[in-house]
């Protein structure tokens, strides 16, 4: 009686995976459809061709291009079987970096599709409607993808949502990790709230909301390692908390270096920039060095033997 009540709980999950994951894929479709276009010499979406006809962009699409055909790849891990037999590193870090970038863009949405509704301005050469839909695509990939990754990982790693954290001390990259986010955290919620503390210019709404929720992941995180350090916890909410807040400093913080620099036109504006090129640094840092303290606390757990 047990077992045929888990068969059919068991196919409903499977077909709950199927949907989600071909969901997740499907809204990679425009913003690939997009790269595809830029890289090969179309002008899909594109007023001013000469836009993504620089080395730098050129490369810029490639690689969020790319971006996106892994997004599809993890998709198909996350709904096949197949994809419970792959190790899992080539498949926790791309997650773990994809989880940075479309967890802001999922939680901030409502204020993202507010400031396009009010019309704020799009980036010169892009067509009006390029904008919104990269952003409803990221919404939607963040919302689809990063449910099936759950529900994929409690098939996989399901001693984890129900294990109770080790305690002991955090080591020093977890304690510089902490360090850095607390600090990278308070300027992320100053420059939310406006404050001049040497936030980049030309920022909405939208800038604003992602900065509020980076810096409220971040404290996230950070609360979140010195709660497994403490050990005695269940570790579900922590990890949860971890993973996220740590993605994300990684993931905008890269990208925060990476923009800027490539974007900036010279010495002179890196200069007036440095205050944020410095947070962007040190946050990325921090993400990394606190997902390796989440990953060495999910290490001492003990994990269940497994069934005769």
């Amino acid at each position: 009686m047990a077992a045929s009540a888990t068969r059919p709980a068991g196919a409903r999950q499977g077909i709950l995976r199927l949907l989600v994951g071909y969901a997740a894929i499907l809204g990679t479709v425009p913003y690939l459809v997009l790269k595809i276009s830029w890289v090969t010499g179309g002008t899909l979406g594109l007023t001013d061709p000469e836009l993504v006809d620089t080395p730098t962009m050129y490369a810029a699409n490639l690689f969020t291009g790319g971006m996106d055909a892994v997004a599809i790849l993890l998709a198909l891990a996350w709904t096949h079987s197949w994809g419970l037999r792959v190790p899992a590193p080539p498949l926790l870090f791309p997650i773990w970096v994809g989880t940075g970038f479309l967890a802001p863009i999922a939680i901030a949405g409502p204020f993202i599709g507010t400031e396009f509704v009010l019309g704020a301005p799009t980036m010169d050469g892009l067509a009006g409607w390029v904008t919104p839909l990269v952003y409803g695509s990221f919404a939607w990939q963040g919302c689809t993808l990063l449910t099936a990754f759950v529900l994929y990982a409690r098939v996989r790693w399901a001693w984890l949502f129900t294990a109770r954290a080790v305690g002991g001390p955090l080591t020093a990259p977890g304690v510089v990790g902490v360090a850095a986010g607390l600090v990278t955290g308070c300027l992320h919620l100053a420059w939310a709230l406006g404050l001049p503390t040497g936030e980049p210019g030309g920022r909405g709404l939208a800038a604003h909301a992602l900065d509020a929720v980076q810096g409220l992941l971040t404290f996230g995180a950070v609360g979140a390692i010195l709660l497994l350090a403490a050990g005695g916890h269940r570790v579900r909410l922590p990890m949860v908390l971890a993973w996220t807040g740590s993605a994300v400093m990684f993931a905008w913080g890269f990208w925060g270096v990476a923009g800027t620099g490539a974007l900036t036109g010279g010495l002179p504006e890196l200069a007036d920039l440095a205050l944020p090129l410095l947070v962007y640094a040190a946050q990325c840092l921090a993400g990394a060095l606190l997902g390796f303290a989440l990953v060495r606390r999910l290490a001492l757990l003990p994990e269940p033997a497994a069934a005769p």
